[in-house]
């Protein structure tokens, strides 16, 4: 009777296993992940992923796992790390530390390009159960060319540990001791022992020894890709950096019209809000057009301004729409100049039109010019898609044909230029033209821009009833 109880109870607790087995939730690998958004971290409190589990998403970066809590709600998770499964795309990882604060040692979860990864034992990369704050990171970011995007993240610790400080393009504090870290805490100065920084070309922070951008200096000078000093030491700057102020390279001198720009800034020292304009772009009315990051309306916003125009050009600001009332002239010279606060000009806050010129005795359709062009590879048309050079610009040099303009992208990469054409400029030497049809393939109806050597233009296409005709464009002798 035993030995039969004995089988039964046996037998019970056999099928308990296995419909216990069953009901466990099977692990599926999932797919490939592309985006950052998708991006998460698991980690388990035991073994083959066993026991309580916290998920971490993408920023989420918990500074001290004491005091967070696990997926199901319990709080506390520090030093409970024994096993973790992950998905990160390419161009990003997730860091774990030792200790809180992103200290000591650390182990690095890398991307293998959003494939489903795991290590199921800690205890084999010497961390088991020592996990205490988490970090996520860009790896290799895409060089950038936007000024816009720059910044330069400070470290309290070597390594990129500890407290960090951010700071985007155009903030430049003069004095560390009254700012504060990414984490709220007040007081930075004299605290950087690394840095990272992502700065375009042209650009540069410099970090100085002394407040107000005073006594020894480090420049972090910006190729457009991420650089970094992992120990500050190593440059005899560790624990230094008491002020940090952005500033433009210096730039090669420039000869070519095409490579002018003028940078408006919406605050003095070249802060806020930014719109660029290249040479040729004239905008009417400010109010109208957008500044670099895509925010409507610059009207009667310009504080300060950066510029570099070749000798013989100019741009002219103006305090009215369609270029009327007081003026302000930015002449060139070739090399980088600026005006960091046009109140000193009694300018400030009244730009609400802008227009290229070059500097003559000569004028050609309102427009002077002094040097014929005799090099037919230096010969260009610039098309605009709005009347009077504004909008959209398309650039072509010599001898570059295009069967369709649709399949174009303008210099500010947008694509499709077909029919959009309503106002063109050329300078293309004697011997050669340059023919706009008005259909692809170069068919139907045509307008004929002759060179003579000297900058031409027709401010308005109508006038050749042509207007937003151009299909197709070619470059042909005489």
């Amino acid at each position: 009777m035993k030995s039969t109880l004995s089988k039964s109870i046996q037998f019970s607790y056999c099928l308990y296993l296995l419909l216990a087995s069953s009901c466990q939730e099977k692990f599926v690998v999932p797919d490939p992940i592309d985006s950052i958004n998708e991006a998460y971290v698991t980690l388990y409190d035991d073994k083959n992923f066993k026991d309580r589990k916290f998920t971490i998403k993408y920023d989420n970066n918990p500074t001290d796992f004491d005091k967070v809590k696990s997926d199901d709600g319990k709080l506390g998770f520090g030093d409970k790390t024994s096993s973790i499964r992950w998905q990160i795309p390419k161009g990003y990882k997730c860091v774990l530390y030792d200790d809180s604060g992103y200290r000591d040692r650390y182990i690095e979860l890398l991307p293998n390009n959003g494939v489903y990864q795991e290590i199921r034992d800690l205890d084999a990369n010497d961390f088991g159960d020592k996990t205490s704050s988490v970090k996520w990171f860009r790896t290799s970011p895409p060089k950038i060319t936007n000024v816009g995007d720059a910044y330069v993240d400070l470290f309290d610790d070597t390594y990129f540990k500890d407290r960090q400080l951010t700071l985007k393009y155009g903030n430049s504090p003069t004095n560390f001791d009254n700012i504060s870290s990414d984490d709220g805490k007040k007081g930075f100065g004299d605290k950087a022992s690394s840095v990272r920084w992502q700065i375009p070309k042209g650009y540069k922070c410099v970090l100085y020894d002394d407040n107000g951008y005073r006594d020894r200096k480090i420049e972090l000078v910006g190729n457009g890709l991420l650089q970094e000093i992992k120990d500050l030491d190593t440059k005899n700057f560790g624990d230094k950096t008491s002020s940090a102020k952005w500033l433009r390279d210096s730039p090669p001198k420039i000869k070519d019209v095409r490579d002018a720009y003028v940078e408006l800034f919406d605050d003095n020292n070249f802060s806020d809000r930014q719109l660029t304009l290249k040479y040729g772009n004239s905008p009417t009315n400010f109010d109208n057009i957008s500044s670099d990051d895509g925010k409507k309306g610059f009207g009667d916003k310009t504080s300060s301004v950066r510029w570099q125009i070749p000798k013989g050009y100019k741009c002219v600001l103006y305090d009215d729409n369609g270029y009327r009332d007081r003026k302000i002239e930015l002449v060139g010279n070739g090399l980088l100049q600026e005006i960091k606060d046009l109140n000193t000009k009694n300018f400030g806050d009244k730009t609400s039109s802008l227009k290229w010129f070059e500097i003559s005795s000569n004028t050609i359709s309102g427009h002077p010019e002094a040097n014929l062009l005799k090099d037919i590879n230096s010969a260009y048309v610039e098309l605009y898609d709005d009347n009077n050079f504004g909008d959209r610009q398309l650039t072509i040099k010599y001898n570059r044909n295009i069967s369709n303009l649709k399949n174009v992208k303008s210099d500010n990469g947008k694509k499709g230029f077909g029919d959009k054409t309503s106002a063109v400029r050329w300078k293309i030497p004697i011997g050669y033209k340059f023919v706009l049809y008005d259909d692809a393939n170069y068919k139907d109806r045509k307008l004929i821009l002759i060179g003579n050597g000297k900058l031409q233009e027709i401010r308005n296409l109508n006038s050749k009833n042509f207007n937003d005709k151009a299909s197709s464009c070619r470059w042909e002798r005489n």
